[in-house]
């Protein structure tokens, strides 16, 4: 019996939170945590990095806070979206736009 979706993302999560406690300090997972109430998509990528590194033999030992953030860092690059709302023409330029849609 294969186990259901929901099963695996949960031991996916467990398999994540025992590694995270294996090589975060206890302020690292505390700021992990705080950022992940704050900022789940950063939090989430910080997890990816955390864990190819972890794969890949890069990070020995716990990693502190301060290393923690210098990956958080990274990870919350955010693209600003500008929104310009332009005003409404005049009553007498919404004339000119009604002739302009009018069908004939």
């Amino acid at each position: 019996q294969e186990p259901s979706v929901q099963e695996q993302q949960q031991n996916a999560n467990d398999m994540m939170n025992m590694i995270l406690h294996e090589i975060l300090s206890k302020e690292a997972r505390e700021r992990l945590n705080r950022v992940k109430s704050v900022k789940p998509h950063v939090a989430e990528s910080a997890q990816k990095v955390l864990l190819q590194q972890y794969q890949s033999g890069q990070i020995r030992g716990k990693m502190t806070e301060s290393q923690l953030v210098s990956i958080l860092e990274r990870c919350d690059v955010v693209k600003e979206n500008k929104i310009v709302f332009k005003n409404r023409p005049k009553n007498n330029e919404d004339e000119d736009l009604d002739a302009l849609f009018e069908d004939d």
